[in-house]
Order: C-alpha cells, then structure tokens, then sequence
C-alpha cells in the first residue's frame, strides 16, 4: 500500500488545539516547582566493538529544563535549547565541551526548540510564539549571533523536528493529527508524508546508509524503530523499541543506543534483543534519555530530570 501523500494545503486544526492546551497547562502551572532536566557528556569507547560507556559528566548544573542537543559540525560544542522554570521561555544555549563554557545564543520574544548548526556557522530553529502561532511556526534560519534571518518553508508548518538530508531537502516531523514523518523538498516547495503515527523526536540518520530512522507509536503493541529508505521511499521496521520509549541514537558502526530507567542498552539491527551496557547508581540518573552522538561516536549526550525525594 502506497502510504504517501501530497500535503498542497497545511492541516493544523488539531494540533492547533493541542498546542493551545497545552500553552494553558503550562502557565498554570508556572508558579509551580518544575524540576530541572540536565544534560550529560558520556565517553563511549568499542574495545571489543560494542559500546563501553565512561562516568556521565554533567553539563547544566540544575539549570532550567534542558533539552534537544545536537553537535557543531566541529564536534567541540553542542547546541541545546532551555527552557526558564519559572516563564517557561525557551532559547538557544551553546556549550564547548572541552572548557565547560555555556554562551547564551538566542534572546528573543519566540521560542527557539530543535537547534542545529550550520557548516556556515548559522542555526535552524524551530521557531514559534503562542501569539503568532501558525503564522511563523516551523524551521527558520538565525545568524551566528542568534538573530532571525529566514524561514526555511514557503509557508507556515507544523513541523517540530527536523534532520538535514542534503542542500535541497529535509526530513521533517510534522505533529499534526497523524504525526507524521515528511520529506521537504525545497527544489519544488513539497511535504509528502510517508509514515505514521511517529514520535516527535528528530528523525535520525543511519550511518553509511542513505536512510533514516524514527519511532512508530503503538501503545498495544508496542513501539517499533523504523526506516525510511531516502531513495526508494520505502518503509521497514528494523528494531523494537525499548518499552516504553521513543528517543534512540546511532553509533558509526551501525548500534543503536537507547536508555530506560537508569541503564543504556545497545542493539544491531537485524538483532531484535536489546543487550545492556551501563546502569548508574547515581539518584539523578534515572530516567535516562539517549540523545544524540557526536560523529566520531566517542561523545553521548543523555537526559535525565533530576529525581525528587519521595515525600514521607
């Protein structure tokens, strides 16, 4: 069955509804404790070619709810987005591994999710406000110094993930009613939707491979990680998810790596068992998300909020 589909006209009706909500949700609940979310530097070493994970490092120091990190073409620093526990404001931070030296990018009205780098040294974003919703909505173009240039689309989109591809097109998640996983083409100005219901969490590329990879949700049958063949178009599922869980990350060799609870575990697709690799004692890691490797694959950034003492 041939899934794809043209989108000429945007359908934001329901995820209008649900962004709205949510916008609600969370100013009532502002002048609430919201618990800190870190992010985690992990050396990753393959002594007998599978991963063998060092001490997480801690990266943000209690700072905000941090999130979506991606690495600078150099590898150096990471891009991250954080979002203010008490406003709820979210920009763009970047992070030089190597000094620990945090520098603020973005500073502007909009909120800034999803950053990454350029070659030429500037940042796509998602950008958006709650007053401008729809009208601004989707990937734009900053320059280095954390200024809007450009949007990326000929319109307003849902889109709240994105991976680069090549010069011309984009793979893009678009949370709408099927929560889709599209190519943009930016040669002709076309979104064709090719699979879901997915998870909204950046599409992946697959190293050595002109592919890409996501979560397909299933709550009765669990999820399952799926690929997306960029030539052919075709669909395939290649690995189940961990229960649970939707975020995973490639090492170079072809690994995923995925984390629950406070271990990591690994797997080879065509392999369907999960292998586990690392479980840390410490309190604040124990919901542990695996995000994102650097290429040379010997840098993992993980998640994890910092857990609250159980009320006695």
């Amino acid at each position: 069955m041939d899934r794809r589909r043209q989108i000429p006209q945007l359908e934001i009706p329901a995820l209008k509804k649900l962004i709205l909500v949510s916008l609600t949700l969370a100013a009532a609940s502002a002048g609430a404790q919201t618990i800190p979310v870190n992010l985690y530097e992990v050396d990753v070493t393959y002594p007998k070619g599978v991963p063998t994970l060092g001490r997480p490092i801690k990266l943000t120091a209690d700072k905000g709810i941090n999130s979506q990190p991606s690495f600078t073409p150099d590898g150096f620093s990471i891009l991250f987005v954080r979002r203010d526990s008490a406003s709820g404001q979210g920009d763009v931070f970047k992070l030089n591994l190597a000094s620990g030296t945090e520098t603020r990018i973005t500073s502007t009205p909009e909120m800034e999710n999803s950053p990454t780098m350029r070659r030429d040294g500037t940042i796509m974003v998602i950008r958006w406000t709650p007053a401008t919703l729809f009208k601004e909505w989707g990937p734009w173009i900053y320059d280095a110094k954390g200024q809007p240039l450009k949007g990326v689309l000929p319109g307003p989109d849902t889109v709240g993930y994105y991976v680069r591809l090549d010069s011309t097109s984009f793979a893009m998640m678009r949370p709408k009613t099927r929560r889709s996983v599209a190519i943009f083409d930016s040669r002709t100005g076309t979104m064709t939707d090719y699979d879901w219901p997915v998870a909204t969490i950046p599409p992946q590329l697959i190293p050595n491979q002109r592919a890409i990879s996501y979560t397909r949700v299933d709550s009765v049958g669990g999820n399952r990680i799926r690929r997306l063949d960029l030539v052919t178009h075709d669909t395939i599922e290649i690995a189940p998810a961990l229960p649970g869980k939707t975020v995973h990350a490639w090492t170079p060799s072809g690994r995923l790596i995925m984390g629950k609870g406070n271990a990591i575990f690994t797997l080879k697709p065509p392999e369907k068992t999960w292998t586990q690799i690392a479980t840390f004692t410490d309190p604040q890691l124990q919901d542990i998300n695996t995000y994102v490797l650097n290429p040379r694959g010997n840098k993992l950034i993980i998640i994890s909020p910092v857990s609250v003492p159980p009320k006695s």
